[in-house]
């Protein structure tokens, strides 16, 4: 009444039910999913063995696992088995969390070759610990790109990386180095097929697009 107002807080504050994020699409979670991604059955063994195979602690593995259940992208067909329900999807959806959440956190370093006049094919990894992904590995597995960015994913340190493969750190290099996720018997002369499709789809460029359409249908789509 004439400009005095009274404000009365007796009464206790409503509680806002907190969001609980999606564990599966973390970046802990993503590590797990990818390894589902690469082998479906993989989801029917153990926790413990999924923990063990994919390197990631065992008490996120439940979490990771409703995830994937609360997204309907995993369906629980009995007590004991699953299964994924669009692997398609899951892939997609995968991307972009990929994208978004967990390859930032791998980036490691940019390099430029030491020889400009380098062929990046006569170089010769260790490939129990670097492997191309990218625009190379998809060379590699279509013969239908010319690289022009080239990505490489690795447990070696930069230190190694400069020896083995006398790459020069450069802050604008044409070489983008990542830290190596998975478990390394998905090993192959490439990365595996499903991050060189994600590296492809998340790169701009039309021919990127058409090579990862390449080895999605030749490569991805006859073992789903």
């Amino acid at each position: 009444k004439n400009d005095v107002y009274f404000f009365i807080d007796t009464n206790k504050p409503l509680k806002t039910p907190k969001e609980k994020g999606n564990r599966a699409f973390t970046k802990t979670g993503l590590k797990v999913v990818f390894h589902f991604l690469l082998n479906p059955k993989l989801i029917n063994q153990t926790q413990r063995e999924i923990a063990d195979t994919t390197n990631v602690g065992l008490g996120n593995i439940p979490q990771i696992i409703n995830g994937l259940l609360e997204t309907d992208h995993l369906i629980k067909l009995n007590k004991k088995e699953y299964i994924f329900n669009d692997h398609k999807e899951l892939l997609d959806k995968w991307i972009t969390e990929y994208a978004q959440t967990l390859r930032p956190t791998l980036f490691k370093q940019r390099f430029r070759f030491q020889n400009r006049d380098q062929n990046w094919r006569d170089i010769r990894l260790n490939t129990d610990k670097t492997l191309w992904g990218g625009e190379p590995a998809g060379d590699i597995l279509t013969d239908h790109l010319r690289p022009e960015n080239f990505a490489l994913y690795t447990t070696e340190t930069n230190k190694d990386l400069m020896i083995n493969y006398k790459l020069v750190p450069d802050k604008d290099g044409e070489i983008f180095v990542y830290e190596m996720f998975w478990n390394t018997k998905f090993n192959d002369k490439t990365v595996p097929n499903q991050l060189v499709y994600t590296d492809l789809m998340i790169t701009n460029g039309k021919r990127c697009k058409e090579t990862a359409k390449m080895i999605f249908d030749e490569r991805i789509k006859p073992n789903i």
